[in-house]
């Protein structure tokens, strides 16, 4: 009999193992290019926010707390570095985004997102001495992962965008995007920078 029990114990992992073998989980369909883009525009939309909770404040920074348009929060670490050189201006800033919970909706699409661990922002804008005509360069770098109807997975940030903004129409500005989001090459219009 204590010879039987190792040979019950294999016999019980092997039909366990070939039960798993037999009834495989399929990975989640990933995000598209259209749900890939919403995504972003919709982390930028809750960034936009101009009343947010401020949570601490620096000399240069500090962290607010926005609440996002559908329940959960972002909070969002920033910081500030103004230039000033003969006739030109110019100002860098940092964010890293930290969603919690964050339910955004973007482009018809209703999204939960939580840090994974965060998507990082840095924001160069600068100017010529054309109070309204500004150059941006941008990089978001990190990860979140994401929620959409019933699937779900992580979406990796690494792209950079660079524009010429015209703060009066946003409509003429020209930007080129290099890079991924969540994985896909995503063309991006200038937008109001979130700052």
């Amino acid at each position: 009999m204590p010879r039987m029990k190792p040979m019950l114990v294999a016999l019980l992992l092997s039909g366990i193992l070939a039960a798993c073998k037999d009834s495989p989980t399929e990975p989640a369909e990933p995000l598209n290019e259209e749900e890939a883009k919403a995504l972003y525009l919709g982390l930028m939309d809750v960034a936009s926010d101009t009343m947010p909770e401020l949570v601490s404040q620096t000399g240069d920074g500090g962290v607010l707390r926005h609440k996002c348009p559908r329940g959960g929060e972002m909070e969002i670490e920033f910081g500030v570095d103004e230039e000033r050189a003969g006739g030109a201006a110019g100002v860098s800033v940092t964010m890293v985004m930290d969603p919690a919970e964050c339910v955004i909706w973007s482009e018809g699409y209703q999204f939960t997102v939580e840090g994974s661990p965060n998507v990082r922002i840095e924001m160069s804008l600068s100017s010529m001495g054309q109070p309204e005509s500004f150059d941006m360069d941008m990089t978001a770098t990190g990860a979140l992962d994401w929620q959409l109807d019933d699937r779900s997975g992580n979406c990796v940030f690494d792209f950079s965008l660079s524009a010429e903004l015209d703060l009066s129409n946003f409509q003429e500005g020209q930007a080129e995007t290099t890079g991924t989001i969540c994985g896909l090459e995503v063309e991006l219009d200038p937008v109001a920078p979130p700052v």
